[in-house]
C-alpha cells in the first residue's frame, strides 16, 4: 500500500528586504545539485517555450505570431484564456497555466479544469512546493478536484531548491518568476519572457490598462497591494527579482527576453 506523507515546512519569512545573496557560484550548486520532475522533464525536453506575461505594453505589440511559433506557451494565473481583441498582440494558444494555487476570482483565478481541457491546455503547475505550510491546502485542492479529469500537473518538486531561492532572494518569487525558475532546471532548448514589466508600469503611468492589459484581469487587481516606496507589491519585492532574472540570463543562454522587459531592468540599472 502506497503511503503518502504528509509534512508542512514553514515559509521564510517574506519578504526580507536588501538581503540579495544570489551569485553564479550559488546559481552553479543549485543547478548541478537540483532535483527534477522526470515526468516533466519528459515533457519539456528539447522544446522552445515562452512564457507570457500580461505586461500593458504588449497591448498593440502585434506579437502574436511570434508567441505562437514557440513550441510551448506557458500563461500565468487567470490570464491563461486571451481574450479575443488581444489575440493578435499575445497570442491564443495555452500550453501550461502556471498558477498561485490560490484559487480565488482576483489572484490565481479559478482552476476550471474542463474548461482548461477544452482549451487545449496541457499541464498545469503551482508556483510552490507541495509540503510548503502555507500552500500545502491548495495544492491538496486541486489535486482533490482534478481526480475525475487527471490533467497532468506539476509543482516544484524541489523543496530545499525552492526554499534556497528564496533565502537568496530575500523574498518569495512571484508566478512568473516561479515560471522561468524552475523551467531554467529543466532540458527545454531555450525559454523566451515576454510581457513582464514587474509593476513598473504602476510607476510609469503606462496607459492601456496600468500594469496588466485591460481585459487579461479583472478591474482593479491587486492593485491596492502596491508599495512604492520599496516597489514591492502584494509581499513581492521586485528588485530581487529583476536582480535573479539578469542572474539567470548570464549564467545561462538558454535563457532570453523581450526588448521591453530589458528597458524595464536597464531603467532600474539591473
Amino acid at each position: 500500500m502506497k503511503v503518502e506523507l504528509d509534512y508542512r515546512i514553514p515559509e521564510l519569512p517574506r519578504p526580507l528586504e536588501g538581503n540579495y545573496q544570489l551569485n553564479q557560484d550559488i546559481l552553479k550548486y543549485l543547478f548541478e545539485n537540483a532535483k527534477i520532475d522526470r515526468k516533466f522533464n519528459h515533457y519539456l525536453k528539447d522544446k522552445s517555450v515562452i512564457i507570457v506575461g500580461p505586461a500593458g505594453y504588449m497591448k498593440n505589440s502585434k506579437k502574436g505570431d511570434f508567441i505562437e511559433s514557440f513550441d510551448i506557451v506557458v500563461r500565468c494565473n487567470g490570464f491563461w484564456k486571451p481574450p479575443i481583441n488581444l489575440q493578435e498582440d499575445i497570442g491564443k494558444r495555452t500550453d501550461i497555466r502556471w498558477h498561485s494555487g490560490a484559487e480565488f476570482p482576483n489572484t490565481g483565478g479559478m482552476w476550471d479544469i474542463k474548461d482548461m481541457l477544452d482549451y487545449g491546455v496541457e499541464y498545469v503547475c503551482i508556483q510552490y512546493p507541495k509540503y510548503l505550510d502555507y500552500f500545502h491546502d491548495d495544492v491538496k485542492k486541486f489535486e482533490k478536484k482534478n481526480e475525475p479529469y487527471n490533467i497532468p500537473f506539476h509543482n516544484w518538486s524541489d523543496l530545499e531548491l525552492y526554499l534556497s531561492i528564496h533565502h537568496y532572494l530575500g523574498t518569495r518569487i512571484q508566478c512568473g518568476m516561479s515560471a522561468v525558475a524552475d523551467i531554467m532546471f529543466y532540458d527545454i532548448k531555450k525559454l523566451h519572457v515576454s510581457g513582464f514589466s514587474f509593476h513598473s508600469e504602476i510607476k510609469q503611468g503606462v496607459p492601456g490598462g496600468g500594469d496588466y492589459l485591460k481585459g487579461a484581469k479583472p478591474e482593479g487587481y491587486l492593485q491596492h497591494d502596491y508599495v512604492e516606496e520599496t516597489h514591492t507589491f502584494v509581499n513581492h519585492a521586485q528588485i530581487p527579482q529583476m536582480k535573479f532574472l539578469r542572474e539567470l540570463q548570464n549564467f545561462d543562454n538558454r535563457l532570453s527576453f523581450d526588448k521591453e522587459t530589458e528597458e524595464v531592468l536597464k531603467r532600474f540599472k539591473i
